[in-house]
């Protein structure tokens, strides 16, 4: 018999002096881990392989969900651009309005001021009257104008309604979308091997 002093020495002595079967009894439980480890790699590399082919589709699928959200955006915009000027429009219909208010306002005064000299005046009150008159003409003839300058400003209010209508049919359809989305990322999530 030898005698080893290293470890190692040791360790392959008995490993000699041991029989094929007891040897084969310690190598067993080794070799089928091994064998285990090795499978769990190539299905856990599999599995990484599936994964990774996914990945394209969903770059197709957020450049296009982008896309149109982008296209969306910018519709939205322009017709917010739009609702914005026709308010514009109507704002600056609306100051029309009061600068002929005021004229009429003004001209009021004025007639109130011919009045008093009506008073005054008796023996010229016939041809005043008759002035005056023409100005109510004149008044009446204006607000038929503020009455159909009204009615402008409401056909561009039913219009704005309409526009608003459309924009929110629009806002439906980003929120469709974002489910739809939102639907196909859960199922491709839910798809994935655990």
């Amino acid at each position: 018999m030898f005698r080893f002093t290293t470890r190692y020495s040791t360790s392959i002595y008995y490993i000699h002096l041991m029989t094929p079967e007891k040897r084969l009894d310690q190598i067993e439980p080794v070799i089928a881990d091994t064998a285990q480890k090795v499978d769990r790699l190539v299905e856990t590399t599999g599995r990484i392989a599936v994964e990774v082919s996914k990945i394209p589709a969903l770059e197709r699928s957020i450049t296009l969900t982008a896309k149109g959200l982008v296209d969306l955006t910018q519709i939205t915009t322009r017709r917010f651009d739009g609702i914005d000027q026709r308010l514009d429009g109507v704002d600056q219909r609306f100051d029309g309005i009061d600068q002929r208010l005021d004229g009429i306002d003004r001209r009021l005064d004025t007639m109130d001021q011919r009045f008093d000299d009506v008073d005054r005046r008796f023996d010229i009150m016939d041809q005043r009257f008759e002035v005056i008159d023409q100005r109510f003409d004149s008044v009446d003839q204006r607000f038929e104008g503020v009455n159909q300058r009204f009615e402008d400003v409401k056909q561009q209010l039913d219009l704005l309604q309409q526009d608003t209508g459309d924009l929110k049919q629009g806002q439906q359809q980003i929120v469709q979308q974002l489910s739809q989305l939102q639907h196909v990322i859960i199922q491709m999530i839910g798809n994935r091997p655990s």
